[in-house]
């Protein structure tokens, strides 16, 4: 099972399955988004 905080996780998407998925990538393969327009952007940083 994957652990992550998935009450900050849906709330920093808004329930979108998509941006769910990209959080999700993004953590697990610690990838950096390649610029301002990259969705990863959006939630770098975040806690």
């Amino acid at each position: 099972m994957i652990k992550y905080n998935w009450e900050k996780i849906m709330n920093a998407t808004e329930g979108d399955p998509v941006s769910i998925l990209l959080i999700i990538h993004t953590l697990t393969h610690k990838r950096l988004p390649n610029s301002t327009r990259d969705p990863a952007y959006k939630y770098w940083g975040r806690n």
